[in-house]
């Protein structure tokens, strides 16, 4: 794309390494980058000569929880660009892919997990709505899809009832709650919105360690039928895959492990498929469906894993070519690769070498499709199916003791931007 608006995770802990950052890449030669926080009157231009650029930005854009703010960012380019953004925090790190304005549109359904504080009270570990708005008197509904009770303005909303806000251009709302899980809250709004979702330091079960859960969530518009989910080997304790529904009398068939179970849901509901083997999911459905992949985090005792949540494209959504960044900062970083013919995709002007035991393979609607995990350095890549097939790609890692992240590169949307 070449405008994008968005904004950054909420803070969980503001002592020691604490910032935000911004990478952005591209095919073209050249190209000329504004990026801004236009309601602070920043704004500094780039011109990515290399293909990328990597931007510091201030940690004060970590908006606060269940409060309005004006920390909306913008970007905008000369040529196509893709855009990831990064937040550190002394206990968290989380990373994402920013989908292009072009992309917006004003319906969101909202993924999430329940909050798991280490003590009670704790209100840090809250699972996250955040919206930004590119115009001026855009009227947002929030419809709540949970078990109990959020306060919002001093007042008490629960399941299905609505919180409304009206928000101007490049302003930010967080909802967020430190009791429950926010699956399933739709976001609508008169004009366009970008919406994140996440939680503030996510993990699946007690015993593990948290870290940051968020993803920019495509429009319900934008969604498909047909979904491969990645066996994750670089994390031994397993991962959840959670299918959202954005329509009544939705029908998934999914597969795993050589089973197949067919599951009914309406709209707001959705269905976990809880992965303890590092085997891929295949996911068939007659209504289009969000679909996310959620690792449970650090296992406290033998130290394996991280926790990160991704969104999983549909197989309709796949490209030929990405241009994509891998962040640095000691982490230890993998992609995972889901195409017709592994020996056929080239990295960096390399053909991706797997030894035959390490591919694993899904039998979907399209074709054959293998899957394969490779160790990745930092820094800008290009990786291209030599056949000009469509494929999809995952990066995702860990620095020790628990910070992970996780996201897919790129994808293609309805109107054809990515």
């Amino acid at each position: 794309g070449k405008r994008f608006v968005m904004v950054f995770p909420p803070m969980f802990y503001d002592q020691g390494v604490v910032y935000t950052k911004l990478y952005l890449a591209t095919k073209f030669s050249n190209v000329t980058c504004n990026v801004s926080v236009p309601n602070h009157d920043t704004s500094h231009t780039y011109v990515l000569t290399d293909g990328f650029t990597e931007i510091q930005m201030d940690k004060v854009l970590m908006p606060e929880e269940n409060k309005r703010g004006d920390y909306g960012v913008e970007i905008t380019a000369s040529e196509d660009i893709t855009v990831y953004g990064i937040k550190r925090d002394f206990f968290t790190r989380t990373a994402f892919l920013v989908l292009p304005y072009k992309s917006l549109s004003n319906q969101y359904l909202i993924t999430s997990v329940k909050p798991m504080p280490y003590k009670n009270g704790w209100r840090i570990y809250n699972s996250t709505i955040s919206i930004v708005s590119a115009t001026d008197k855009n009227y947002v509904n929030i419809k709540l899809k949970v078990d109990g009770t959020i306060q919002h303005g001093g007042k008490s909303y629960g399941n299905g009832e609505f919180i409304r806000i009206t928000l101007n251009k490049y302003e930010h709302y967080v909802l967020s709650s430190h009791e429950h899980d926010l699956t399933g809250t739709l976001v609508t709004s008169v004009d366009p919105v970008a919406v994140s979702t996440g939680n503030t330091c996510g993990r699946l079960h007690d015993g593990y360690a948290c870290s940051g859960l968020y993803t920019m969530t495509p429009p319900t518009s934008s969604l498909q039928k047909t979904f491969i989910v990645p066996p994750l080997q670089s994390q031994p304790h397993g991962f959840n895959t959670r299918i959202v529904a954005a329509s009544d009398l939705t029908r998934l068939t999914v597969h795993y492990r050589g089973q197949e179970q067919q599951v009914d849901l309406n709209k707001q509901e959705y269905y976990d498929v809880r992965c303890n083997e590092s085997k891929p999911v295949y996911i068939e459905s007659n209504f289009g469906v969000i679909v996310s992949q959620m690792t449970p985090g650090k296992n406290n005792e033998d130290g394996a894993g991280a926790a990160f949540m991704m969104y999983v494209p549909a197989v309709s959504q796949y490209k030929t070519q990405y241009n994509f960044f891998v962040p640095g900062e000691e982490l230890s970083s993998l992609i995972s690769v889901i195409a017709r013919d592994i020996s056929k995709i080239q990295l960096d002007n390399n053909i991706i070498r797997v030894n035959s035991n390490d591919i694993q393979t899904v039998e979907a609607n399209e074709g054959e499709f293998q899957i394969a995990e490779i160790k990745i350095s930092s820094g800008y890549h290009v990786i291209t199916d030599t056949d000009g097939r469509t494929f999809s790609v995952f990066v995702h890692g860990k620095k020790q003791p628990s910070l992970g992240y996780g996201y897919n590169i790129g994808y293609y949307l309805l109107d054809g931007s990515q």
